[in-house]
């Protein structure tokens, strides 16, 4: 019963860990914050637009490639908007995402600010299974 058990539970971690390169990673933090974070939107005092390719084991088949477009402005004195346009291939899996994103921000002194954010989005996700069989 216990090797039932152990061999269950093998199968199961196996099961979880392989999940993981479904996930976007990108190692470019600084040049695309607005990805993570909507709040940087229009932070900066003029057009900002950063366009980003990463692909990994590329002489591989199936292997993972990220396309990643931010786009964002000041549109008003404290408002900001912006735009995240991002593809994610991995094998038979593919992920493609459009987010806008607005933020507000609040001076609370002569060198400080609190800004806030919103993001919106929509996706095209085809897992893959059609081609798979």
């Amino acid at each position: 019963m216990k090797k039932i058990i152990f061999a269950y539970a093998l199968v199961l971690m196996a099961v979880y860990n392989s999940s993981a390169q479904l996930y976007t990673t990108l190692g470019q933090f600084q040049t695309v914050q607005l990805y993570y974070n909507p709040a940087v939107a229009g932070l900066t005092p003029s057009f900002k637009a950063n366009l980003l390719n990463r692909s990994q084991w590329s002489n591989l088949p199936g292997a993972p490639n990220t396309v990643l477009l931010t786009l964002d402005n000041p549109l008003a004195r404290n408002l900001g908007g912006g735009a995240v346009i991002y593809r994610h291939k991995v094998g038979n899996f593919e992920d493609i995402t459009l987010n806008l994103n607005l933020s507000y921000r609040i001076k609370t002194g002569e060198n400080s600010l609190i800004q806030f954010g919103l993001k919106a989005g929509a996706s095209i996700i085809d897992n893959g299974l059609a081609s798979a069989f």
